[in-house]
């Protein structure tokens, strides 16, 4: 059906980037070994997974940290536009009290929705563009970065009789 376009797209596109994300992993020894040679290959491929490290442990927090304050932006919101009497009807409490019953995961947008005047927008679909477009600007940042990176000059590379040299 119609409704059902949207998340066929975002599912076809999550499978695309989890198969580039593998893609990337697999490919990036060489990919190092053929931009900075093979003499501090090692080293230059550690900082690479330390840092791809680093980037995977706290993107899930910053994300969800935007995520949370959009969706209490979008309760806070909600709430300045409903009435103060069905809001304390269905919630049992004054508007002033909101950030209590936040805390208590009491109000949600769904339930705000039921009482919110109609015509009202539902922001539960745009709780999430803070987060899209934090990552799009660090993945455009990263593949400007990517672009300006040039290749070392293959007279820096060592070959293997300079390299057996240098250990004995």
């Amino acid at each position: 059906s119609h409704g059902a376009v949207p998340l066929h797209l975002f599912c076809a596109s999550s499978m695309l980037l989890v198969s580039w994300y593998g893609g990337s992993l697999a490919l990036l020894p060489s990919y190092t070994s053929s931009l900075f040679g093979p003499k501090e290959f090692a080293a230059i491929y550690g900082r690479l997974m330390t840092g791809w490290s680093a980037v995977a442990i706290a993107s899930p927090s910053l994300l969800n940290t935007l995520r949370n304050h959009s969706t209490d932006q979008a309760i806070r919101s909600l709430a300045l536009q409903t009435s103060p009497a069905a809001f304390e009807e269905v919630f049992k409490a004054p508007v002033d009290q909101l950030p209590a019953l936040m805390d208590a995961k009491a109000v949600n947008i769904a339930r705000l929705m039921e009482i919110a005047p109609p015509g009202t927008v539902n922001p539960a679909p745009f709780v999430y563009d803070s987060t899209f477009y934090s990552i799009s600007g660090v993945i455009a940042t990263a593949a400007i970065s990517n672009a300006l990176i040039t290749k070392v000059d293959p007279k820096h590379f060592s070959t293997e009789p300079e390299a057996t040299a240098e250990k004995m």
